[in-house]
């Protein structure tokens, strides 16, 4: 996974993108340290309280569920209570945003195939294939695809899905996904006046997948 610390990148995305994927990294780092929690860990933690007890209520629950990959749970959940495919964090993400940013196929095609809405926003206006493409989740994001997820969908700041890929570093099943689709603008530009293409140049390694794609379709 990319950090989201340097300059170049807090010059790409608005500061309210920047601390979701802050947040969602540092989700990923508590759900890694609490493999090895012992009965003291230090529980002083701010910012936290809807994950101290995710298995407190329904609502917390399915989001729990949905992150941590628990495709039983989900299941369990939803066939009580359909509605909880809609319920929201704080952020706005939805369980399927969820499953999405943490590459857990199943419970995406799950989810989708019960009614999830693929164009849930969050605060900031990402819908679950942003959180797909900024993590290089390409299967994820194709399942999101198939069931007719908004490829040009642009967040808060600008970005779309593509925008985000290629900020990845090296996203390379996420961008040939993307950059094949013929639904794809890939000339837009964030509210920072870039491209995809202007992001991968600076970031990545990715780059000339743009070119190979376009030398391509051009010659169809």
């Amino acid at each position: 996974m990319s950090s989201v610390d340097s300059d170049e990148e807090r010059d790409t995305f608005t500061e309210e993108e920047v601390t979701q994927m802050k947040r969602i990294s540092e989700q990923r780092r508590r759900d890694n340290l609490a493999t090895f929690q012992v009965s003291n860990w230090d529980d002083d933690t701010t910012g936290v309280e809807e994950e101290k007890d995710p298995h407190g209520k329904p609502e917390t629950e399915i989001l729990w569920a949905a992150e941590n990959g628990d495709l039983e749970l989900v299941k369990k959940l939803t066939k009580i209570n359909e509605d909880l495919l809609h319920v929201k964090d704080k952020d706005g993400y939805t369980p399927l945003h969820r499953a999405c940013y943490s590459d857990h196929v199943e419970i995406v095609d799950y989810l989708l195939s019960i009614g999830a809405d693929y164009s849930a926003q969050t605060e900031d206006l990402w819908q679950p294939l942003h959180s797909a493409c900024c993590w290089n989740n390409a299967f994820c994001a194709a399942k999101l695809l198939e069931a007719g997820a908004d490829i040009n969908a642009a967040s808060k700041g600008g970005q779309t899905p593509l925008h985000l890929a290629a900020s990845f570093g090296n996203a390379k099943e996420t961008l040939q996904l993307l950059l094949m689709n013929p639904k794809l603008k890939p000339d837009l530009k964030n509210d920072t006046n870039e491209t995809a293409f202007d992001i991968a140049q600076r970031t990545g390694t990715c780059y000339g997948l743009f070119q190979l794609v376009d030398d391509c379709i051009n010659k169809l």
